[in-house]
Parts: C-alpha cells; sequence; structure tokens
C-alpha cells in the first residue's frame, strides 16, 4: 500500500491527466489517511481537518533552511535577498506583512471596488464584442491592472514585467524535480525583476506614482524594511496579484460553463454573489497546494512527524471532503457549508484574498448582464500550486 500511495503523489506532480483533473485522487488520498507519511522527511495532509490543522498549528512554520525544499522564489539564487514573507516566520513574518497590510483590508479594498468594475466592464464589453480568449482578454489584463494600481507600477511597465512573473510563478509548483534549465530560467526571471524594483525604489519618492511602494519608501523608517526587502516584496505582491486571480477568473468561467443551471441562479437572483464567490473558489481552487515546516517532533492523527520534515497541504483535496461539505464535486452556488482553505490559513492566510474576491465580484455581476458564452476551446496550466487556464476561448451566441 505505501509504495502505490507514493505512486499516487508521484503522479500528482507529474502526470498530466492527474493534473487536469486531481479530485479523483485526492479522494483516494482522504480515503487511505488524514495524513499520508511517505518518509522521515515528508508527509501529506489530505483531509479538510488536517489541511487545517497544519496551516493554522503553531508547531508549523513557513521558513525553510533545507535546499531540497526550497522554492526558487525565495531568492536563493541570489544571496542578497531575503526570502519574501511566503517563506518567513514570526517575528520577521509579523514585520514585513505589518507593513503592507493596511493596504488589503476590506475597508480598503471597498474604497477601490468601483474602479475594478469600472475596468472588468470595459474589458469584458470588449471581449463580448468580439470573441476570443478570456485569459488573454480579461482574466490577466483585469489583475495585472488592479495589482499595479495597488503598487504604483507605471502603466507602461506592467506588460513588460508580466512574462517575467509567469516565470518566477512556475517555481511554485509542487514536483519533486526541477530541471537545471528551468531553475536557470526562474532565476533569470527573478534577477531581472529584482534588479527593476531596486531602480525604482532608488528613484526620488516624489517622482514615484501614488501606491504601496512610494509608501515604503517614503516611510521605510517606519516600516523599517531594508530596500532588498522592499523589493522582495514588491515581486511577490506583483506576482500574487495577479497569478492567483486570473486562474481563479478561468476556473471560475469553466465551472460555470459546465453548470449552467448554476448560473442562471446567479443571474435571477436566486443566490447571493457573496455565496457563488465562495462556492467558485472552493470548487476549482486557483491555489491547490501549500506546505509547512513541522518545528517540533508531534503527532498528528495517528502519525508521527519529525522536527524539520515537511507537510505538504492539499488544499484542493480538503476543499473536496466529504465530512464538511456535501456533494462536494458538485457545485452549488447557495452552498453555505463554510469557507473553504483556498486562501490558506493562520498567519499566513492570503494578503489578497479581498482583493481577489472583488475582482471576480466584478468579472461575475457585468458578466450576468452579457449572458454566460460558450467555451469552444481550452488548455489548461500543466502545473498543480497554481491551478488554472493558459487560454479558454469564449463565444457568444449572437
Amino acid at each position: 500500500m505505501a509504495s502505490s500511495i507514493a505512486d499516487m503523489v508521484q503522479a500528482l506532480s507529474s502526470d498530466p491527466t492527474i493534473r487536469d483533473n486531481p479530485y479523483p485522487l485526492y479522494s483516494a488520498l482522504r480515503g487511505h489517511a488524514d495524513v499520508v507519511v511517505l518518509s522521515d522527511e515528508f508527509s501529506v495532509a489530505t483531509s479538510f481537518r488536517a489541511v487545517t490543522d497544519v496551516l493554522r498549528g503553531s508547531d508549523m512554520g513557513k521558513s525553510i533552511s533545507d535546499e531540497r525544499f526550497q522554492s526558487q522564489f525565495s531568492s536563493s539564487f541570489d544571496r542578497r535577498y531575503p526570502p519574501s514573507m511566503l517563506f518567513q516566520d514570526p517575528p520577521t513574518h509579523t514585520r514585513l506583512r505589518r507593513s503592507v497590510a493596511r493596504r488589503f483590508t476590506p475597508h480598503a479594498i471597498r474604497d477601490f471596488e468601483a474602479s475594478i468594475d469600472r475596468r472588468a466592464a470595459e474589458l469584458l464589453g470588449e471581449l463580448h464584442e468580439q470573441g476570443g480568449d478570456l485569459i488573454a482578454s480579461l482574466a490577466l489584463p483585469l489583475p495585472v491592472w488592479a495589482v499595479g494600481e495597488l503598487l504604483g507600477v507605471p502603466v507602461g511597465d506592467r506588460e513588460v514585467l508580466r512574462p517575467l512573473v509567469s516565470a518566477v510563478a512556475k517555481s511554485l509548483d509542487f514536483t519533486f524535480e526541477v530541471s537545471e534549465d528551468e531553475a536557470a530560467r526562474v532565476a533569470a526571471a527573478a534577477s531581472e525583476l529584482l534588479r527593476y524594483f531596486e531602480e525604482f525604489v532608488a528613484t526620488d519618492p516624489r517622482q514615484l506614482p501614488e501606491g504601496i511602494l512610494r509608501d515604503l519608501v517614503e516611510d521605510d523608517e517606519q516600516v523599517d524594511l531594508t530596500t532588498e526587502e522592499i523589493c522582495v516584496m514588491a515581486l511577490l505582491l506583483f506576482a500574487a496579484g495577479f497569478e492567483t486571480t486570473t486562474n481563479l477568473i478561468g476556473n471560475a468561467t469553466m465551472a460555470l460553463s459546465q453548470n449552467p443551471g448554476e448560473f442562471q441562479k446567479l443571474t435571477d437572483g436566486r443566490c447571493a454573489i457573496s455565496s457563488a464567490i465562495d462556492e467558485l473558489i472552493r470548487f476549482d481552487s486557483p491555489v491547490q497546494v501549500d506546505g509547512r515546516v513541522v518545528q517540533r517532533d508531534l503527532e498528528l492523527y495517528g502519525q508521527q512527524l519529525r522536527r524539520g520534515s515537511f507537510v505538504v497541504t492539499l488544499i484542493g483535496s480538503a476543499n473536496h471532503d466529504e465530512a464538511v461539505f456535501s456533494s462536494p464535486s458538485s457545485l452549488r452556488l447557495d452552498r453555505s457549508e463554510g469557507p473553504a482553505l483556498s486562501f490558506g490559513g493562520g498567519i499566513h492566510y492570503c494578503l489578497g484574498a479581498y482583493l481577489a474576491k472583488a475582482e471576480l465580484k466584478a468579472y461575475l455581476s457585468n458578466l450576468t448582464a452579457f449572458g454566460l458564452p460558450e467555451i469552444t476551446e481550452s488548455i489548461r496550466k500543466q502545473t498543480l500550486t497554481l491551478r488554472g487556464f493558459d487560454s479558454l476561448e469564449l463565444k457568444w451566441e449572437s
């Protein structure tokens, strides 16, 4: 059995068929155990309760010293730059997150919602008129615009930086093997981004666009961030600000296309848009995998976990756990069984969760006016951690 379980986990990291639809395999893993231990160094949390405990547990951390588990995103290729707050524990994580948290509160995002809605309406109106690829025409441009506005990245630079960010984001994928060529591409893209932001923050603050980056540069004594930390923060926020939301919009569109009756509930007002957003985030999560480092020897659901070992949390599996969600493989926009784990949990709960929800809300609100399109062609990304589509060709009936 152990070898078959190991094969199943390996398939998640490499099998294109499994990655296209990992949910049956998730179910099999949950049926085996809440926590699957593959070695003294590596285990997998499969159920909602186990994933929740790992994500929120005080005995679980994010700081990774073992290079076998380090993501290229931690900037380990250039020791001048520290790991982002994504890979930091308190008190460093607390200090870094506090420096930007006020710009991502529900109140701050509400002030930005009207602008997001106008931008979504413009992009969707153009797409409805001409047809075409949702990802290229809206799901990518909308969040790139939104996070660019919040950060204060000049409009002309955003599209230039975008492919570099996408290259770096691939390093977050759940895999046991990274080729030297891929590692080199990630390092080169990240280095170019960091150089860009280093030049940006070296500019006289009075010449910088209004936004988070100018705030960090102007208030450097208050937030106590080094230049290198500001650059890494900029890279993280810019990357996380659109990669996840792009996938969220694409996955939601595919789910609605396959469940037109549920979309009709939204159009008719038979379900609240807030519950529809929560369900779409649960149903096909844009983030499927996270992880923690065990801080001390402990027992979790009958399994012994060693200090320093790594626990992969299968968020996509947790969101389809029958013990929490009735008929989890069914999309029900009026579902009211509690929040999913798509934005993580604990002190590392996704900083941009409210922004992502605001962008999906703007998209869905405008989509109900145009009606549900037909998806004529789709290409899914061959990644698991960040699950989404490379392209979704849409067509509306005349």
